[in-house]
């Protein structure tokens, strides 16, 4: 496997193809990690500086060296995909972004010119979605982008190409779970062996099925999922969102995201964690891929969850490749854009 390193401009610069090991890992809604061992020559040296790209023929993402560290004759660099350009960014000032979740996502990768040269943003194909409205007032540009792609499941990248272009792309994995019957199903659980060490938890402390949301000249709305069954109530401080310069409509629909949102974060936690595994009957990339939604479970509980595929580790070393995926909720850790 090689890995081909190219100048930010475009520009060639060589190929590595000998190294001791290789930790390439995906992420669906923030940059991924690289990380390269290899030996401390000077030619490795040079080639590898922070700001260069690695590219490879065989995956849609490239990273950006970040750092290196030298000992003895080991040279390590530290790399991340390409969407932690976004985490240089910062949205300046004040502003309102509607849209669905997708294009809010596009609108935000526009915003971020300065940081990301000749951006292209690729609006085929955008996943689908309700209108939301959010406030954004001098906030990381890349930390507003994974809060909303959490809580909507949406997966971003931006790709690279020698033509000096970098493209933006939101995206949906595949629904590859047993819930549907449109795409072959995918199983990571104990009887396919190729997933071990299960632990299940079921919480549902911090449940809430309505969510009230009050804007700062008092206007109060509400969501309500309660389906007449028992209320769950929760209160969103949306004090910070403001009338100016919207119709009454665009106002009230910016209220409800908040609440909408407060209700992402109060949601019933279901999950399994352990170790699922790549083998022979579920190919990586051909079976199954980041973003996609498959099934997991452990036959001795008697449990089966529908799961993303949030992160995928590949290690390559000794002269073999792992494959690590792994799957979780699209609950966000806080969807409090004051909090980014």
């Amino acid at each position: 496997m090689e890995l081909y390193v190219f100048a930010e401009s475009g520009e060639f610069l060589g190929v590595i193809d000998l190294f001791s090991s290789l930790r390439w890992r995906r992420r669906y809604w923030e940059p991924g990690e690289v990380e390269l061992h290899l030996y401390a020559t000077e030619e490795n040296i040079a080639l590898l500086q922070p700001g260069v790209i690695l590219r490879r023929v065989d995956r849609k993402e490239s990273a950006r060296v970040m750092g290196i560290d030298i000992k003895g004759y080991e040279l390590t660099v530290s790399a991340r995909m390409l969407s932690i350009y976004f985490g240089m960014a910062l949205v300046i000032g004040l502003k309102s972004y509607t849209g669905t979740p997708a294009e809010i996502l596009c609108q935000l990768a526009e915003d971020a010119r300065d940081s990301v040269p000749e951006l292209v943003v690729d609006r085929a194909d955008l996943p689908t979605g309700d209108a939301i409205t959010i406030q954004l007032d001098f906030k990381n540009t890349l930390k507003a982008m994974t809060a909303v792609a959490k809580a909507y499941g949406l997966g971003f990248r931006l790709l690279y190409s020698t033509e000096q272009k970098f493209t933006f792309q939101v995206y949906e994995g595949a629904d590859h779970s047993a819930e549907q019957t449109d795409n072959p199903v995918v199983y990571f659980t104990d009887e396919f062996q190729n997933f071990i060490d299960a632990e299940y938890s079921l919480d549902e402390s911090d449940y809430c099925n309505v969510a009230y949301a009050r804007g700062s000249d008092g206007t109060i709305v509400s969501i309500d999922r309660s389906k007449g069954g028992r209320k769950r109530v929760c209160y969103v401080d949306a004090s910070s969102v403001t009338p100016d310069g919207k119709t009454d409509s665009e106002y009230r629909n910016e209220l409800k995201t908040q609440c909408g949102w407060a209700l992402f974060d109060h949601i019933k936690t279901e999950n399994f964690t352990g170790t699922a595994t790549d083998v022979e009957n579920f190919v990586y990339t051909e079976d199954w891929d980041l973003g996609d939604k498959v099934t997991t479970g452990d036959s001795t509980i008697g449990k089966t969850l529908t799961e993303r595929v949030t992160e995928v580790e590949e290690i390559y070393e000794n002269g073999g490749v792992t494959v690590y995926p792994v799957t979780g909720k699209t609950k966000s850790e806080t969807l409090d854009l004051e909090d980014l």
